[in-house]
This record gives structure tokens, C-alpha cells and sequence, in this order.
């Protein structure tokens, strides 16, 4: 009972306990709102730097492929101003650039137009890839070949990429897709 008396605020040590319990309180809360407002923030940088981090990794990745594609492009072009008329010389250095890819880089084509390098062939597009061992997530060296225009398989000109991407002569990136255990993007 005297306890309780003493915690009334009708005796000078009650109001005295209570003044300064509430002002530790408030000032307890405080620090906590501000420590956790803090630490929110810390969070967010720390996301957003990790985030901005690997779209940097992302972008150098994809900006060596599009400067390997686009090297391609101005090769075989080079060529076809020198009037080189033989599949093999675009099959050659679509090969040569290919071995000298980035590691990341999977996959390497030339598709022409109807008669667009070689004006007596109507369609080429020699297409190279590393193919994965089964349950690998990185790629083997065993080079593999493919002639998209031969008929076989997929032929590209009745293909939906080829009506999207080869006769509006746009440069884009797929969004991301799975191949095997590999995740995947075409440029």
C-alpha cells in the first residue's frame, strides 16, 4: 500500500518517478525511431548498391556481345564490298570470331537477306554455339555448327524472328530464357 501511494501523483516522489520515466520512455522511442529509420536506410543503400552492381555486370556483359555481333555485321559487310561471292568465307569468319568470343557468349550467326551477300545463293546464315554437358551450368568448348538455311530443322526466313527482327533491321534483346540449366539472352 505504500508503494502504491508513493506512485500516486499526489505525493512529490510519485510525480518525481512518473516526470522521469515518461521522459526516458519518450526519449527511449525516440532513439528507436530514429535508430530504426537508420538502419531502413542503411538497407536500401546497401540494396541499391548491390542491385546497381549487377546491372553494371549485366550491361558489360551484354555490351561485349553487341560489340562482337556488331563486329560481325561490319566484317561481312568489308567482305561483301570486296565482292566476296563464297559461303565458306562468311562460314570462315563467322567460325574465327566465334573461338575468339567472350566466354559467356554461346552462340554466334550471319543471316543474309534473299540474295543479300552471296547474290547466287538465295538464303545463308551459318550459325555456331558451345553446347553444354547434361546438368552443367557452364558451357563446354566442343563447337557446334549449324546452317539455318539448309532446310533442315528451322529455316529462318519462315521464322518469326526473321519476320520481327532481320526485315525491320531492329537491334534488340530477348528477355531472359531458359536453355537446359542455363538462362539465356539473344541479341
Amino acid at each position: 500500500q505504500t508503494l502504491m501511494k508513493w506512485l500516486q501523483l499526489n505525493s512529490f516522489g510519485g510525480r518525481l518517478f512518473w516526470m522521469i520515466m515518461l521522459g526516458a520512455l519518450s526519449g527511449i522511442g525516440g532513439m528507436t525511431f530514429l535508430f530504426s529509420e537508420m538502419i531502413k536506410y542503411q538497407a536500401e543503400d546497401q540494396v541499391r548498391s548491390s542491385l546497381a552492381a549487377k546491372v553494371n555486370a549485366v550491361s558489360s556483359v551484354t555490351e561485349a556481345a553487341e560489340t562482337l555481333a556488331n563486329g560481325l555485321g561490319i566484317s561481312a559487310t568489308t567482305l561483301h564490298e570486296r565482292q566476296a561471292q563464297y559461303a565458306d568465307t562468311y562460314r570462315e569468319l563467322t567460325l574465327q570470331l566465334f573461338e575468339r568470343r567472350p566466354e559467356f557468349v554461346v552462340g554466334l550467326g550471319l543471316g543474309q537477306r534473299e540474295k543479300g551477300l552471296i547474290t547466287d545463293q538465295s538464303w545463308l546464315f551459318p550459325y555456331y554455339w558451345v553446347e553444354s554437358a547434361e546438368g552443367e551450368s557452364s558451357p563446354s568448348q566442343a563447337i557446334r555448327y549449324e546452317d539455318f538455311a539448309d532446310g533442315e530443322g528451322e529455316f529462318y526466313p519462315e521464322s518469326q524472328r526473321y519476320r520481327d527482327y532481320f526485315l525491320s533491321q531492329r537491334n534488340v534483346w530477348t528477355d531472359p530464357y531458359q536453355a537446359g540449366v542455363n538462362q539465356l539472352l539473344t541479341y
